[in-house]
């Protein structure tokens, strides 16, 4: 199956989250200064998946509670000759105005097809976060996907990106590299929680984009908050889009970015 990501979308992604400036700690998902409303849909339109293929749709800022509203529903996949339901089902919220469904097919996919997702008939007037307001699109490959994602190489921190709009907006990620044997598409679901203390985990997903994901936050919302130069403790699951999951790792701790020149 055709790889679909290409080099540099995880940092076009990444610029895009953070040209939208709101407070990191009680979001208003109506202020005019919060760009980040919309949704988004992975895999990405226009990837190619399995026939057994599901997808994430996620809501992100006023997008929220209409994505959310969504659950038990029914999305319609459709190709010339063949017509599909998928299920609409809750899978993650983020502490950061951000909440993630899970789009369960009934039954397989023809493979060889262009299929159209009816979104746009449940969900009048969204806009995607790419900022392409097309019909979403998907074309399927010669089959089902039941073949476990396999590691390659683990996640491991990346670059930290810090940036401070003013005194109370912030964006904070860390880039993690990682390499997988995975024809379709493929994500992580991370449970991340404070390295000492506090017990409380966190749970959401992360696209893989280009061999990499993006954990934190930027000033709008995010999948994780996280704190200056805080400790934290992660446990990442592989799983392809078609549901396989691939072999466990075992908890690794690493510290969020900080502000330059802070001890």
């Amino acid at each position: 199956m055709a790889r679909l990501l290409r080099s540099g979308f995880a940092l076009a992604v990444l610029l895009a989250l953070a040209a939208a400036p709101a407070s990191a700690e009680e979001v208003n998902t109506e202020s005019s200064d919060c760009n980040g409303h919309g949704v988004a849909l992975y895999p990405p339109p226009g990837s190619v998946i399995p026939t057994n293929g599901r997808f994430i749709l996620e809501g992100v800022g006023v997008e929220v509670r209409r994505v959310q509203a969504l659950e038990g529903d029914t999305l319609t996949l459709r190709a010339g000759d063949d017509a599909v339901p998928f299920v609409v089902l809750f899978a993650w919220r983020s502490g950061m105005n951000r909440v993630a469904m899970l789009v369960k097919p009934r039954s397989l996919l023809k493979a060889n097809r262009t299929y159209t997702m009816n979104l746009r008939q449940k969900m009048p007037g969204f806009h995607f976060l790419d900022g392409h307001d097309v019909d979403p699109t998907y074309v399927t490959g010669k089959g089902p996907d039941d073949q476990k994602p396999e590691w390659l190489s683990s996640p491991a921190v990346g670059e930290g990106v810090y940036r401070k709009w003013d005194d109370t907006h912030l964006t904070r990620f860390l880039r993690f590299n990682l390499k997988l044997r995975e024809d379709s598409p493929a994500y992580l679901v991370l449970q991340l929680q404070r390295a000492r203390g506090s017990i409380v985990k966190q749970t959401y997903f992360l696209p893989v984009l280009d061999d990499q994901v993006l954990v934190g936050h930027d000033a709008c919302s995010g999948r994780f908050t996280f704190e200056d130069g805080r400790a934290y403790r992660g446990e990442f699951q592989v799983f392809d889009i078609a549901g396989n999951e691939g072999p466990k790792l075992k908890p690794m701790e690493f510290n969020a970015p900080k502000e330059v020149g802070v001890p």
